[in-house]
């Protein structure tokens, strides 16, 4: 009877191993890749805001040429950057996990296509003053974006790490920041199978072998039977 308590305590002992596994990979599971696509997210942004600032020069640079076909091969080059820098911009959109942040890049991206557009039409114009007139729509348009990226571009330097952990708060990302909670989780499942585990009740494990009591012979407790 004894070893059958005792088969059923370890079987619920390993189920609730098992219990305990699958609530950790749930809360950690959860905040990982989260904080993963936020960082994805930040570092489209602060692409996007080095390729703005490059099409800009690009685009000044154009506007002093007075050349037509300098101008034709200036747009050209101002084009792969403006196409880049719309790329980078979608890939933000499909990250973005609230309704601002979505906004918000719709909005750069509103401005971005004029820039491609106009830059495109720059490439084929035949006349030196419409080619300028496009460079100088380009440059409005690229402006606003600039206006408009800058203030959402998340820094791009890490917080150092302390010398010394800190007494209260914490350490940095979400994954970290969940872990108390996931030892609090973890401490009260814990509790909870090892009040429910089968509790052996009478004597102990040693009478119950066969094994004489702790202080009698053998022989008196073989007459005591």
């Amino acid at each position: 009877m004894f070893v059958r308590k005792a088969h059923v305590r370890r079987a619920v002992q390993h189920r609730g191993m098992r219990i305990l596994f699958a609530i950790a990979v749930l809360v950690i599971g959860t905040t990982v890749p989260a904080s993963a696509q936020d960082a994805d997210r930040a570092e489209q942004i602060r692409t996007s805001a080095a390729l703005n600032e490059r099409l800009l020069q690009q685009v000044v640079a154009g506007q002093s040429m007075s050349e037509v076909h300098d101008l034709n091969a200036q747009a050209a080059l101002a084009l792969g950057t403006a196409q880049d820098l719309e790329e980078r911009l979608r890939a933000a959109l499909a990250l973005s996990t609230s309704d601002g942040d979505r906004s918000r890049v719709n909005g750069l991206l509103d401005h971005t296509l004029p820039v491609v557009a106009s830059l495109e039409r720059a490439t084929t114009e035949n006349s030196l003053n419409a080619a300028q007139g496009q460079f100088n729509q380009a440059f409005g348009e690229a402006n606003e974006v600039l206006n408009e990226l800058l203030p959402i571009v998340p820094p791009a330097q890490t917080p150092p790490v302390p010398a010394a952990l800190p007494n209260t708060g914490s350490l940095g990302g979400p994954a970290v920041s969940s872990l108390p909670l996931l030892g609090g989780l973890l401490l009260i499942a814990l509790g909870a199978l090892l009040r429910r585990a089968p509790r052996v009740q009478g004597r102990p494990a040693s009478i119950r072998s066969g094994d004489p009591e702790p202080g009698l012979p053998r022989q008196a407790q073989a007459q005591s039977t």
